[in-house]
């Protein structure tokens, strides 16, 4: 970081590694300074680095939790444990690590919520990291942060102030873009919790990371729109439709084309996985026949 609180944007391995040498060492509060820092998360997104951040904060999370279960699973209680007055100096630096780690989380995850929900915005424009944070609830961490920046001359461009901006949090968790054209229906992964695949009008199927929101790979499925995906109940195989007089199989996994079934309807909108041993169900099944 620069005397004026901005960083430099040509060092990209620092960029990379700063968090995660931070949350290696234990180092919660500078951690949290940079996390909740408006300027390094700019400049980390200038760097090409939108969906790298939202990872580090995945990371910080997934620890966080892991130490929250593991109290709450053991005898003695988080509230019994921060009260000990006949604790040695090692259980007190264990617990003054612990309290550093509570209240880093309590102001990371605002700000790891606030970036995911917009990481289609900032992977393409990263200059509007502060005009996105001043438009959050006033009673926001990240509202806050972009208000103290401007009175502070920290921040100087200009931006529209929204004056009627709502005051309650937006329920939107993340959104995936990627497709050029309307996409026509997205689906959950059986497999795993982390994956979905979405289907567009621009003949194109995509696989999204939903913990980061990133575009995991693409298949260039059909030559005409794709109109419907389905998976089997064993998660190992999907299926698609299109307008071009096909529908296809593919592995799930290793999204490879299984094979092509040609058929006459004329404007599919919907497929799906049928039991052929029960000609009544209306259900997916556990046989791969669309």
């Amino acid at each position: 970081p620069q005397k004026d609180a901005s960083w430099l944007t040509n060092y990209d391995r620092s960029f990379s590694e700063l968090p995660y040498h931070l949350f290696q060492s234990n180092s919660w509060n500078k951690l949290s300074i940079i996390l909740t820092d408006l300027g390094f998360i700019e400049a980390k997104c200038a760097s090409k680095m939108t969906y790298d951040l939202v990872a580090d904060y995945l990371i910080i999370e997934k620890y966080y939790n892991q130490i929250m279960e593991s109290l709450s699973s053991s005898s003695s209680s988080l509230s019994l444990s921060l009260s000990s007055s006949s604790s040695s100096s090692s259980d007190n630096d264990e617990q003054n690590n612990l309290n550093e780690l509570i209240a880093m989380w309590n102001k990371v995850s605002q700000f790891q919520a606030f970036l995911k929900s917009w990481t289609h915005v900032l992977a393409q424009y990263p200059n509007l990291v502060f005009t996105l944070a001043a438009t959050q609830p006033d009673d926001s961490l990240i509202a806050t942060q972009a208000h103290s920046r401007w009175l502070s001359q920290k921040e100087i461009r200009t931006h529209i102030r929204w004056l009627n901006k709502p005051q309650a949090a937006s329920r939107c968790i993340a959104t995936m873009n990627g497709h050029t054209k309307p996409v026509r229906q997205c689906l959950f992964s059986k497999l795993s919790e982390k994956v979905a695949i979405s289907c567009s009008d621009d003949n194109l199927i995509k696989y999204w990371d939903l913990s980061t929101g990133a575009e995991m790979k693409t298949i260039k499925a059909h030559i005409n729109s794709v109109m419907g995906l389905a998976i089997c109940d064993s998660g190992k195989i999907f299926a698609s439709i299109s307008y071009d007089n096909s529908c296809k199989l593919w592995d799930f996994e290793s999204a490879n084309e299984i094979t092509t079934i040609r058929h006459n309807a004329l404007r599919p909108s919907a497929i799906k996985f049928v039991n052929l041993n029960n000609s009544n169900s209306n259900s997916n099944s556990n046989l791969d026949h669309p």
